[in-house]
């Protein structure tokens, strides 16, 4: 078995980092933000006539993440409506970070996950 040393890992999460907060990945993350009001997904998933939708990268359960966090009073989604819509936001991001340079991109490649938190909470 091999064991990467700790600085390895740590620099890894340092560049995973500094790419998450460059000015053109934020920009990128709200333009999927906008798509995803326009296509209506969000308030057919909920069932809420306003919901709220961030979508940000950050070092979470372990690793760097992707995170879909969803606000929102009233929330009908079931776990199958959840990895759909999981999937499209994760889609979407992977299209859209292939014409960033290739030192913002690299490290965004490596998610150790996607995650959905339905107001505050982890729900897949």
């Amino acid at each position: 078995m091999t064991t990467i040393p700790t600085s390895e890992i740590n620099d890894k999460f340092e560049n995973f980092k500094t790419s998450s907060k460059h000015e053109v990945v934020l920009s990128l993350l709200e333009t999927i933000e906008h798509k995803v009001f326009e296509t209506g997904k969000l308030i057919s998933l909920t069932g809420d006539g306003d919901p709220d939708l961030s979508l940000s990268l950050e070092i979470f359960d372990g690793g760097p993440s992707l995170l879909i966090k969803i606000l929102c009073e009233k929330n009908l989604m079931n776990i199958d409506d959840a990895e759909i819509f999981q999937d499209f936001i994760t889609i979407k991001f992977n299209q859209i970070i292939l014409g960033l340079p290739i030192d913002i991109r690299e490290p965004l490649e490596r998610l150790w996950g996607v995650h959905i938190l339905v107001n505050g909470e982890l729900f897949y």
